[in-house]
């Protein structure tokens, strides 16, 4: 693989970033991807073929179907770059971590003792407990410049393709989008989320040391060397993303890692069937101390809920018996929830 070489740049001609906005005047420069090709090799189609060396083997939707990646692009990339689930409990992020601070080396976190897990989902992507951190590998597809022209940008025949160019240049792709009301395409979202998982890996492969552990773990795709993970980086964070990166990616991106323990708490008093946990995850919050207490309010208040429904409906004529049954869910939640304090503090 070549690397450009800083004496091939000529003066005439204007360095851009890569995959970031870029002006109408701008052109691109000879040799100025990653993995040294020219431009006119990035004006052509992707093939089948080529598009099938980029995406894995398959795909998953929902419980039971499992489809070819590169017969529906746009749906594979949704699925792979989804964040929907955990962006339910957005606005409990900053309890979960800290805002606009990217996430730490590799290196760093395993001097922390956290054990770096390879994970295929994006929701579970830089979600840490008390032993392990959960990381998805980086993409193939997205250090090929041609894959973000083909699937990742918002297509001219898309109505919100104009007001996404200008969104993008503005830096004011997730402030509101202020300078439309149209609703945001598909392919806008995915592109948010595209660059967010490079920025993400911008902040966990930062030394030599770093991409090994990166390589080591299967974090980065077969053939990519640390010279061009630094070109690709400086094409990220590019003078030409006018320091406003952040203001580029999807919101969760503007996070780096989330306590999961913390994440899962807060599933579990707003939607206790949903769960983020993997493996022995499960258990330990199960058997840890601030599963009972959300448990037995939760408990309390359905049984009351369905007790004092079913005492209104068929007993509204006798108040006295009803006034007992309102009592006795009283009572009930009481000592559930006495029980479940003396517990956690014993």
């Amino acid at each position: 693989m070549s690397t450009p070489s800083p004496t091939s740049e000529s003066k005439s001609t204007k360095r851009v970033s890569f995959v970031l906005p870029v002006k109408p005047t701008e052109e691109l420069e000879p040799e100025c991807w990653p993995f040294g090709r020219k431009s006119w090799e990035v004006k052509n189609r992707l093939t089948t073929e080529e598009i099938r060396h980029l995406l894995p083997a398959s795909y998953r939707i929902g419980i039971a179907w499992i489809g070819i990646p590169e017969n529906r692009v746009e749906q594979f990339l949704t699925i792979d770059l989804s964040v929907d689930r955990l962006m339910k409990a957005f606005d409990c992020f900053f309890m979960l971590g800290k805002e606009y601070i990217p996430p730490r080396a590799l290196s760093y976190q395993q001097a922390l003792g956290l054990e770096i897990t390879v994970i295929e989902k994006m929701d579970m992507h830089l979600l840490y407990s008390k032993d392990k951190i959960f990381i998805k590998p980086f993409p193939r597809y997205l250090l090929e410049p041609k894959f973000w022209d083909e699937f990742l940008e918002c297509p001219k025949e898309c109505p919100y393709h104009s007001p996404f160019t200008t969104l993008r240049r503005e830096g004011r792709l997730n402030s509101g989008f202020e300078l439309t009301k149209l609703k945001p395409c598909n392919h806008s979202i995915i592109w948010m989320r595209a660059m967010g998982f490079a920025f993400s890996y911008v902040g966990l492969v930062r030394n030599r040391s770093d991409f090994e552990i990166a390589k080591g773990k299967n974090l980065m795709p077969d053939g990519l060397n640390f010279e061009n993970w630094k070109y690709f980086v400086s094409r990220v964070l590019s003078d030409n993303a006018g320091g406003k990166i952040l203001r580029h990616i999807d919101k969760r991106f503007t996070f780096g890692e989330l306590n999961l323990e913390r994440l899962n708490q807060i599933f579990m008093i707003r939607s206790p069937l949903m769960w983020l946990c993997q493996g022995n995850e499960y258990r330990d919050f199960v058997q840890g101390p601030f599963f009972l207490p959300p448990f037995s309010i939760y408990v309390a208040v359905v049984m009351g809920y369905m007790l004092a429904g079913t005492a209104y409906t068929k007993f509204k004529k006798n108040k006295i018996f009803s006034f007992a049954i309102v009592v006795l869910v009283g009572c009930l939640w009481s000592v559930i929830g006495s029980l479940s304090f003396v517990i956690t503090c014993a």
